[in-house]
């Protein structure tokens, strides 16, 4: 592996590219309820349905002049639906007015694809104002993703360089940082010129710290332009 790719993966580039699938598949789903929604319009079907369960939930809870209010409700019905192939179970998130125009046991219109029971929607445009939603959700989360591919790709081309061009130095640890499963070091070094910088390792996983501890003299590589820039030297080569 190459060391720009190394280092990206462990500056944290991989939940970057989690990020830009995740959003991948989100939109990729809400493209899928769009062009459904498209054929529930041109080939859909009409037929009832009985509402079995009607349920609302709490979101969470805020502070209003010492009172404990809900910051919002959401609204669920669970029905049946007739299909020639005979009843069809299922369950969906709706909005306010619906869920209290309709009332448990009562029978209600909606449409769907006969070839396919499973796509149809309570109400007009549901399935369509779904696949939007779903869709503005994935592509945020792909552009998010890309933005942080693009800052530890910044990161792990410094890094790159300076493996091959950093000046190397001892820095001492002043700082061993832990969170849940991961560690990072906090270093400090002196410059030529007296003056004293500060650098931190990557997050990393497993046992890639143990045995360092404050005061532990580590490799650094810095920067001789801008001696901010400073990798410890582990989180460049190390293979753990």
């Amino acid at each position: 592996m190459k060391p720009i790719y190394l280092i990206f993966i462990r500056a944290g580039g991989w939940i970057a590219v989690l990020f830009v699938w995740l959003g991948l598949i989100i939109a990729a789903s809400g493209v899928l309820a769009l062009q459904n929604a498209k054929r529930l319009a041109a080939d859909g079907v009409a037929t009832t349905a009985q509402i079995t369960k009607k349920s609302a939930q709490e979101l969470s809870r805020r502070t209003t002049q010492g009172i404990k209010r809900p910051s919002g409700t959401d609204y669920f019905v669970e029905y049946v639906l007739a299909t020639p192939d005979g009843p069809l179970a299922g369950n969906a998130k709706v909005n306010r007015n619906y869920f209290f125009a309709v009332r448990e046991g009562g029978t209600v219109a909606l449409r769907y694809l006969p070839q396919s029971p499973e796509i149809h929607e309570l109400y007009e445009g549901a399935l369509h104002r779904s696949g939007q939603a779903t869709s503005v959700v994935g592509a945020g989360f792909t552009g998010l993703g890309l933005l942080i591919t693009l800052g530890f790709g910044l990161i792990a081309r410094q890094g790159a360089r300076l493996l091959g061009s950093g000046v190397s130095v001892q820095a001492t640890v002043f700082k061993k940082s832990n969170f849940v499963l991961i560690t990072r070091l906090r270093f400090g070094f002196k410059l030529p010129n007296g003056r004293t910088e500060t650098g931190k390792s990557f997050w990393r996983f497993g046992r890639v710290h143990d045995g360092i501890k404050p005061r532990d003299l580590i490799e650094v590589r810095y920067d001789s332009a801008q001696s901010r820039t400073s990798f410890w030297l582990d989180d460049l080569t190390r293979r753990k």
